[in-house]
């Protein structure tokens, strides 16, 4: 099912960000996903993974400009 999200994705020409792992934390209370270190991690990840590619793409469109 993933492989299809990104399929699609990729069809249309979107930017896929990576990550290290599945993109995802578990909890079963509020604030249970805190406690799940290594979900926080990748989450923290691909935050800067997309941080890092949103600053490519803003400095790429004041080149142009």
């Amino acid at each position: 099912m993933v492989a299809t999200m990104n399929n699609v994705m990729l069809f249309r020409e979107m930017l896929i960000v990576g990550s290290t792992y599945w993109n995802m934390v578990y909890g079963a209370d509020v604030g249970g996903v805190l406690k799940d270190g290594e979900g926080m991690a990748n989450m923290r990840n691909i935050g800067e993974n997309m941080a890092w590619l949103l600053k490519k793409l803003h400095t790429a469109e004041e080149e142009k400009q």
